[in-house]
């Protein structure tokens, strides 16, 4: 009998184990896919705001709206470059485009690749607005308008 009762608990603790890492996959996937995304920061083209391997949280919610881009917005955007997947990019437009694209700049506009070479953006590219340096911890806080294009 109590061998019994020791393997149906050994049953009955993995069921919970594998239900609780199905959730915890499920839930990240949710939050991935439609509320915020991670990514860390290569080369220099958005210094001094952001730097080489800075970890930056992108906001997807703020995208249900998609007026809601505007001027001195940090987005990350599916790159149209071969050399790259995606892009974060400062959105330099003082009012948006007619056919709904986002002329792209870095902040250190010499070391970028940029609108200047890929043309704007198309609104259906954008992933979601830089809102958070997350990492390193000495950097740690939120990302808003540039001093050019206060919020």
């Amino acid at each position: 009998m109590k061998r019994e009762q020791h393997s149906m608990n050994m049953e009955t603790f993995f069921r919970n184990l594998v239900t609780s890492y199905a959730f915890i996959i499920l839930v990240t996937y949710l939050l991935v896919t439609f509320v915020a995304q991670p990514f860390t920061i290569y080369g220099t083209s958005m210094y001094p705001t952001l730097k080489n391997g800075d970890l930056v949280i992108v906001s997807k919610i703020s995208l249900f709206s998609r007026s809601s881009v505007r001027t001195g917005d940090i987005i990350a955007f599916f790159a149209p470059v071969a050399d790259a997947d995606v892009l974060i990019k400062r959105v330099s437009d003082r009012e948006e485009a007619p056919d709904n694209k986002y002329f792209v700049l870095g902040d250190n506009i010499e070391h970028s690749i940029d609108s200047r070479q890929f043309g704007r953006i198309a609104e259906g590219k954008i992933i979601g607005k830089a809102v958070l340096i997350l990492w390193p911890p000495g950097d740690f806080g939120t990302l808003k308008g540039s001093p050019t294009c206060p919020d």
